[in-house]
């Protein structure tokens, strides 16, 4: 009894110290890569702004159309996503420098799927960070404002409207990236007081987070159903997230067994070394 006891409590630590670092491990890769933006890429015909100074791109600078918000709406309840947020992000002209420089527009309270897409507190470097309701407040990302020397404080004209700038950030390498962000309703009549298009109830970006790297295919197939010639852009890191968990998953079953076998066994020897024994003391 005391070899079978051994044995079982053997197996059950070793079986829960694997399920504990599996546990462990899929916490951080469940979430790895799990968000991705769409958007629909210009074509003439599609309501797309045509090319102006200012104009609706993607972050890779090409041209896109506008879409209803409710299509946001539409995305964020499937079954694989966490959180779908909406984004505008425009291409605007310098009227004194020639520049061109983007401006994001965004919603604070949509931090779930904004801040693994586009911006994060964590990217603030001087100043604050954009505060729900905050109308006339801008950040600028660390490049730009060094380029365009400004400074928290300092006052941004964009379309005659003043804005004041809150904060630097930089973001790193993110789908969803500007040279200026502000709130969503500030980027709407920035955007329709240049003269470039009504954007009032419309996104030219769709920022998405999924809620596991298992699924992050099936979410991907299903936005492109509800966003009609749309173009996903995604981290690669999440496919082999999804293999590892996977990796993961068949290695601790194929170990628990393993243990369970040894542990058997195990028990079986002690048993059989009490019987031998028995059975040598009673033939003394």
């Amino acid at each position: 009894m005391l070899g079978y006891a051994l044995a079982v409590g053997v197996a059950v630590a070793l079986v829960a110290s694997l399920l504990l670092a599996k546990a462990g491990s899929d916490a951080v890769l469940t979430s790895t890569g799990t968000h991705f933006v769409a958007f629909i890429p210009s074509t003439g015909t599609n309501g797309a702004c045509p090319p102006s100074d200012v104009t609706s791109v993607n972050s890779g600078g090409g041209l896109t159309a506008p879409f209803p918000l409710s299509v946001i709406g539409r995305i964020g309840k499937l079954p694989t996503v966490k959180h779908a947020a909406p984004f505008l992000l425009f291409r605007f002209r310098d009227t004194t420098t020639s520049n061109l420089f983007t401006v994001g527009g965004f919603d604070p309270a949509d931090m779930a799927a904004v801040g693994s897409t586009s911006c994060a507190e964590s990217d603030l470097i001087a100043g604050q960070f954009l505060k729900a309701g905050e109308r006339g407040a801008v950040m600028l990302e660390e490049a730009y404002a060094r380029q365009a020397e400004g400074r928290v404080g300092d006052t941004l004209l964009l379309a005659s409207m003043p804005f004041r700038i809150v904060g630097i950030i930089n973001p790193g390498v993110r789908p969803a990236k500007a040279d200026v962000y502000m709130l969503l309703p500030d980027a709407v009549e920035a955007i329709g007081k240049s003269g470039c298009c009504d954007v009032r109830g419309q996104a030219n970006m769709a920022l998405v987070e999924v809620k596991s790297a298992t699924v992050q295919d099936e979410a991907i197939k299903s936005v492109r159903g509800l966003l009609s010639g749309s173009i996903v852009s995604s981290y690669a890191c999440y496919r082999p997230a999804a293999q590892v968990m996977g990796m993961n998953a068949r290695s601790a079953w194929l170990l628990g067994l393993l243990v369970a076998v040894f542990a058997v066994a195990f028990a079986m020897k002690s048993q059989l070394s009490a019987v031998v024994e028995r059975n040598a003391i009673s033939g003394f």
